[in-house]
């Protein structure tokens, strides 16, 4: 039986939360490496500091034309970009991830959150995301 071995590189990244030309110049920074970087497949996910479908997110994209975000997963539910706010009626989008624009549909992305707001532990969900 031949088995066949692929490479994953996987950033974690958290992003400059002042300035928007330190979270865009940031990230393109990272993705520029992970271009220069053999692998199957390679993601970045984190705390960005920025929402996947706002103006920082574009400009990033613009940049690096080759990626793509993923956010959500097929079973979206608004209340998924909730976190638990410790007593804010907040909403605040949640991690999202960078992928390789050409592979996406390869990648499945999900949230994972208590069934009691309080009992979150941070204020960010934990996001799995799946490689098929």
């Amino acid at each position: 039986m031949l088995t066949t071995w692929k490479t994953y590189l996987i950033g974690d990244i958290h992003t400059d939360y002042i300035s928007t030309d330190g979270k865009i110049m940031g990230t393109i920074k990272s993705l520029n490496y992970m271009d220069e970087t053999d692998a199957d497949y390679k993601m970045i996910v984190g705390d960005m500091n920025m929402v996947s479908h706002m103006s920082e997110v574009y400009n990033i994209l613009k940049a690096k034309s080759n990626y793509i975000t993923i956010s959500r997963s097929g079973e979206f539910n608004i209340s998924d970009n909730s976190w638990q706010g410790y007593g804010t009626k907040e909403q605040v989008n949640v991690d999202f991830a960078f992928v390789e624009k050409i592979k996406k549909d390869k990648y499945e992305y999900k949230i994972i959150k208590q069934d009691k707001m309080m009992d979150e532990g941070s204020d960010h969900r934990p996001v799995v995301i799946t490689i098929n």
